[in-house]
């Protein structure tokens, strides 16, 4: 059963003040959820957490709020599906952006621990983001345009 990395992109679609995917995409992390194959990376959890504290900074305090309480319920649903960035993930972090400029790419230092996160794991990364990953051979599953689209399942690369 292939088992699947939520790219920070994805895991914020389900975040409050957010338009509800579609029946199909909430059906398919409903059933990826209940086999408890999907993960995130502790990485998502601190941009999300980034994302609302500064969110809160500029005035949206309400707005945050909600956020920081989803967050929580999104760390206690996970719990041990949140992914650390250890030794072996940042190791391989440093050998795919060695071979992503290779080649003449500079990917974001995000996209590697996600993307090195998913290596060390065996995991396939959900994201809305295939350019970001297409350098950095990894499997990917590709939401870009799917959610809130009814009848759209995920794409493999």
């Amino acid at each position: 059963m292939t088992a699947y990395l939520l790219d920070t992109n994805i895991i914020s679609k389900f975040a409050p003040d957010k338009a509800p995917p579609s029946d199909p995409v909430r059906r398919w992390f409903h059933e990826q959820g209940q086999a408890d194959a999907l993960f995130l990376s502790a990485l998502s959890v601190a941009e999300i957490e980034r994302g609302m504290r500064s969110l809160h900074r500029r005035g949206g305090i309400e707005r945050a709020k909600r956020l920081s309480e989803w967050l929580d319920a999104v760390t206690d649903t996970f719990g041990d599906r949140i992914l650390p960035m250890d030794t072996v993930v940042v190791r391989i972090a440093g050998a795919l952006e060695d071979e992503a400029e290779s080649k003449g790419c500079h990917p974001g230092l995000g996209d590697l621990i996600i993307a090195s996160t998913a290596r060390a794991y065996d995991l396939t990364v959900v994201t809305e983001n295939l350019r970001h990953f297409q350098p950095l051979d990894v499997p990917v599953d590709l939401l870009a345009g799917v959610i809130g689209q009814p009848g759209a399942p995920p794409v493999r690369n």
